[in-house]
């Protein structure tokens, strides 16, 4: 994977993003938008065919299976990126709530936590209104680095730099093609390794810190 060309790829991305409203929701109609299902085919690479600049993913293996969750607030933005993980390719993992009833996030956000830590899936998503909370509750599961994301430049730095492996947003600060935008710019960025996995190690010796203490 060649870090140059997946900013190349992304800048080119950015560029096409036009300012979208937070309200009334209107999701962005983009027909030549780049499907991210050969990342998630058991036993094939991509090819530059498939998505030009991109290679093979280290972590593809893992990340053909994604947690998701919401709270009363995210429900129906988690429906639609369930519709969205369907289309690429992703096995989701639905983690709840199962209706527009009012319930409590972080009950949903640890159900999420939790299936990234056993394994049984590589990455997460969570939504709720803000995507603060969520992340707040992420964040006390050993082993999870949920970054709250609100544009497709927090999208790549989360990944790249921060090897997050929960993405969080708030359905009440993006509409619906919004978020579909920024969960496959997330889902397409690898981590960086290098100086950025020496960061990454000192957030992981925290949680050894803390179990030890």
């Amino acid at each position: 994977m060649d870090r140059q060309t997946v900013r190349e790829w992304v800048a080119q991305e950015l560029q096409a993003v036009q300012p979208t409203p937070a309200a009334p929701p209107k999701p962005l109609h983009n027909p030549g938008a780049w499907t991210l299902a050969p990342f998630f085919v058991a036993d094939r690479s991509p090819s530059a065919a498939d998505a030009p600049g991109l290679g093979p993913r280290s972590d593809a293996a893992s990340t053909r299976c994604v947690a998701i969750g919401s709270d009363h607030g995210g429900f129906d933005l988690k429906r639609r990126l369930l519709e969205l993980l369907g289309e690429l390719g992703v096995e989701a993992v639905d983690c709840g709530t199962y209706s527009a009833s009012s319930c409590d996030y972080p009950d949903f956000a640890v159900a999420v936590g939790r299936a990234v830590q056993s394994g049984r899936c590589g990455l997460g998503i969570m939504i709720d209104g803000a995507g603060i909370g969520s992340a707040m509750a992420l964040n006390k599961l050993p082993g999870i680095r949920a970054a709250t994301v609100h544009s497709e430049a927090t999208a790549v730095n989360s990944r790249e730099h921060n090897d997050a492996n929960v993405l969080v947003l708030g359905s009440l600060q993006m509409n619906p093609g919004h978020a579909r935008r920024i969960v496959r710019i997330w889902l397409a960025t690898p981590h960086a390794g290098g100086r950025h996995a020496l960061r990454v190690d000192k957030i992981n010796a925290l949680d050894r810190k803390e179990a030890t203490s």
